[in-house]
């Protein structure tokens, strides 16, 4: 069983990630994260997800879910996803990026923290967006 902590878990992709998360037999989810300020703080993550209660509230620090991940996947904004692969890098995590607008400092420091550990960045999850890069 593969534990995800979910941060950025308000948004969109957040929202759906848990869904994902939750459909798949192979994954648990251990955490989910957003702002200090949300409002959806506290209250369940499944719920906010619109796939009923999950037990696991929404919290706005990563200390006690941490533990217990596995991979932390994010879809957060640039800032704060340059904490939580901070934040994996220091705890040996793995972590899958979905955040856009990193500056090209950023993805320098990005670079040299991922040498530490697994680390996937794609800003456009699409396929065919994916393949046309390649292409």
């Amino acid at each position: 069983m593969i534990r995800v902590l979910v941060t950025g878990a308000t948004g969109k992709m957040g929202r759906r990630v848990i869904d994902l998360v939750h459909a798949d037999p192979e994954l648990e989810l251990v955490g989910a994260i957003t702002h200090r300020t949300h409002p959806a703080l506290g209250r369940d993550a499944g719920e906010l997800a619109g796939i009923g209660p999950l037990g696991v509230v929404l919290e706005h620090d990563c200390t006690r879910p941490l533990s217990q991940t596995h991979v932390i996947v994010d879809f957060s904004v640039a800032e704060a996803a340059l904490a939580y692969i901070h934040l994996a890098a220091a705890h040996t995590k793995a972590i899958v990026v979905g955040t856009t607008g990193f500056t090209v400092s950023q993805h320098e420091e990005i670079r040299r923290l991922s040498q530490n550990m697994p680390c996937l960045i794609a800003p456009n999850m699409s396929v065919g967006v994916n393949v046309m890069l390649h292409v």
